[in-house]
């Protein structure tokens, strides 16, 4: 009040006036669930509405207030980067600013929040004063994120979802009848990997950047589109099949450009469309399946559908539809192929292998099943299987007296994401009582190549816990000799195409012989696989190879034949 006559009284129509403002006021606060706050910095007064506790449970308690409003805990998880740049901003100059996040609120549910701010500063920039309101609005963005799942986009990625594509291609295929066309489905090469070992969050990131890639790369009047999780798909004119492959390997070189301790590859299939009055999912089933036949090959990326194709899925299917029931009932055995010394024909070793012995079918070859265990994840279990019988067998060669030799088992690339497999291999040793110099562990080459992080750790492990690590399948990768000198294998074994291939010719022979004296000098056993003739065999010998498995002497054979071979 200012000094003077009359300053000790305020006359009865400012008193009506002033009346009127807080009712408004107090209105807009009820009608509007708006909550007002006032934090004046420099003097560290506090004021909020008084529906401030209702909305966020928090007392009111200047210091409670403030320090439960900036804790990150109340924040949902995928707004908290967001909500650290609205704080920080407040330090920036901005006059205003705005943000719409989730915080959780009484009861544990998350409500959204739009908070609208202006900003004070003094005369030096810094920050004094910030005025603004708050207010619940969930209903709205709650009926916002329905109405985007309703559209024809996906949420997560802002491309066409699948109903609009579907839509949309089956109207440019009736208009166009005299063009190609052909349906591309593809999707990321362990995608659940990449969410479990960085998160959600990345995993978000990657589909982004798939789609910025196809938007950068594929042009009208092409389209496309996010069908589902880590599978985009492409309707696109063709003039000759190399478009494809254009296509893929582009694709795949931009995906590899991601910024990610993890290799980001693509798997492709193809269907082309020869009837337009079949509907566009069925093109893109078809393209899917096509898909699903390059699955963990590094040598291909792209699959056509045909008629083939479509015969084998339907022996995939009965083999699917069999195979829990095979293992409850036995039909998978081990089988042993016997590792030869070259120079006294003893057996010194055994690698197993499975059989599935069906009872209508026969003999079913594992290069018929084991590819498709390993996309199912079946193979984990066959795994765990063929590893117990591995032990079992030793322990009853120690029990009857036998000169026991080591086995080898394989070990999936599937299994290197599984944080339980050094314990697994430590329990069945512990089981049978078997000395781990006794089993050995083969991971292909390709394995140590594409997952040398995750790799790291595990063989050092399994090396310090006694076990024998081989890298199989030598020779069939890139970088295998430079790799040698990294990881620390007890053996390896040559690739039987590799061997094939180079001992055909003279230069080929000196690879091989080199190969063999470097592993020599890293304390590194060499055993050969695939070996088929007398020739081969004498070569290796005189390579400084030698240990070989192979035909020449034995094919794999049931645990009680092997026995009858290597022990009597």
């Amino acid at each position: 009040m200012y000094e003077g006559e009359g300053s000790s009284a305020i006359n009865t129509k400012d008193y009506n006036a002033l009346g009127k403002i807080c009712e408004r006021f107090d209105t807009i606060i009820e009608q509007t669930n708006l909550i007002i706050f006032d934090l004046n910095l420099e003097d560290e007064e506090l004021y909020v509405s008084d529906n401030f506790l209702k909305l966020t449970g928090i007392e009111y308690n200047k210091k409670d207030i403030l320090k439960q409003m900036l804790d990150l805990k109340y924040i949902h998880p995928g707004d908290v980067s967001k909500y650290k740049g609205y704080l920080r901003r407040g330090k920036q100059g901005l006059p205003s600013d705005t943000i719409t996040y989730r915080r959780r609120i009484p009861r544990g549910r998350y409500a959204w929040i739009r908070s609208n701010r202006k900003n004070f500063y003094d005369d030096n920039g810094k920050l004094i004063r910030v005025l603004g309101t708050a207010q619940d609005v969930s209903t709205e963005m709650e009926a916002h994120i329905e109405a985007i799942v309703k559209t024809d986009l996906d949420a997560l990625t802002n491309l066409p979802n699948f109903k609009k594509f579907t839509s949309d291609a089956e109207l440019i295929i009736q208009k166009n009848r005299d063009k190609n066309y052909a349906v591309l489905v593809f999707d990321i090469d362990k995608f659940r990997i990449i969410n479990d070992l960085f998160g959600a969050h990345e995993g978000d990131g990657v589909l982004r950047y798939i789609a910025n890639i196809l938007r950068n790369l594929i042009v009208r009047p092409n389209i496309f589109c996010r069908m589902y999780a880590d599978t985009f798909a492409i309707l696109m004119s063709y003039n000759k099949d190399s478009e494809f492959g254009y296509i893929a390997s582009t694709f795949s070189e931009e995906a590899l450009k991601y910024p990610l301790e993890h290799e980001i590859g693509l798997s492709f299939g193809v269907c082309k469309v020869d009837d337009p009055k079949t509907a566009v999912a069925t093109y893109c089933d078809r393209a899917s399946l096509a898909k699903k036949s390059v699955k963990g090959n590094v040598l291909h990326l792209l699959s056509f559908y045909d008629d083939t194709l479509r015969k084998r899925s339907i022996e995939d299917k009965d083999i699917e539809n069999e195979m829990n029931y095979a293992l409850e009932h036995g039909e998978f055995e081990m089988y042993l192929q016997p590792q030869v010394s070259i120079a006294s024909t003893d057996v010194v070793g055994a690698e197993a292998l499975v059989r599935w012995i069906h009872p209508t079918k026969g003999i079913i070859s594992p290069e018929r099943f084991i590819p498709l265990f390993e996309n199912n994840g079946f193979i984990v279990k066959l795994d765990y299987l063929i590893w117990e019988k591995a032990f079992a067998t030793i322990r009853s060669w120690i029990d009857e007296g036998y000169p026991v030799v080591p086995i080898s088992v394989n070990v999936s690339r599937i299994h290197l994401y599984n944080s339980n497999l050094l314990e697994r291999f430590i329990m069945l040793a512990e089981k049978y009582n078997v000395p781990r110099k006794y089993i050995e562990l083969e991971l292909t080459e390709t394995a140590f190549f594409n997952n040398a992080r995750e790799l790291n750790y595990l063989v050092h492990s399994l090396k310090k816990e006694g076990f024998i690590l081989a890298m199989d399948d030598f020779g069939s990768g890139y970088s295998s000799l430079n790799m040698l000198k990294d990881i620390p294998v007890d053996v390896i074994k040559i690739d039987r195409g590799f061997l094939n291939e180079i001992v055909a010719t003279e230069k080929g022979k000196t690879v091989i012989r080199y190969t063999i004296a470097m592993a020599k000098k890293l304390n590194i056993d060499v055993v050969a696989e695939g070996v088929e003739s007398f020739v081969q065999a004498e070569f290796l010998y005189h390579a400084g190879c030698e240990t070989v498995q192979g035909y020449y002497y034995s094919k794999p054979l049931p645990v009680n034949k092997f026995e009858q071979y290597a022990f009597h």
